[in-house]
């Protein structure tokens, strides 16, 4: 006689669900045997800061599943047993007040004038993620 024993293989996800970042692990897989996951670290981007993980993507602050001081998120085994989860960070802009103007400037490669962007209070790269993120032009 033979045993068999079979361990079901659960995939948890660590997603971006708002601001510019990343996350330090974006899948594992957990076992029934397993009573914490490894988790994942969220890393926010230049110009952002952690706000947070969620268990959706909306995001919605009476939902945070953590500290918001700490980005590394380790969910624990629920009563019911792992179930393959997908758990959502958020980041937000660390820099207020920023001013983008819209100006004219001169074309050397052309005859005439071209619109460009003038930052104030923000980094033009950091500027040139969030206008890309939020597909501005």
């Amino acid at each position: 006689i033979r045993n068999v024993i079979y361990t079901r293989q659960i995939p948890l996800h660590y997603r971006v669900a708002e601001g510019i970042g990343t996350v330090s692990i974006p899948d594992e897989t957990v076992t029934d045997a397993d009573t914490n996951a490894i988790g994942s670290t969220a890393i926010p981007g230049y110009g952002y800061q952690f706000a947070g993980w969620y268990p959706t993507d909306e995001c919605k602050e009476e939902e945070r599943l953590d500290d918001p001081e700490n980005p590394k998120y380790t969910p624990v085994k629920p009563t019911e047993g792992w179930k393959s989860t997908t758990y959502y960070t958020k980041f937000i802009p660390t820099l207020t007040d920023v001013t983008v103007n819209k100006v004219w400037q001169d074309d050397n490669d052309r005859d005439g004038l071209v619109w460009a962007r003038e930052f104030s209070g923000i980094d033009k790269d950091a500027a040139n993620e969030f206008f890309k993120e939020k597909k501005i032009k």
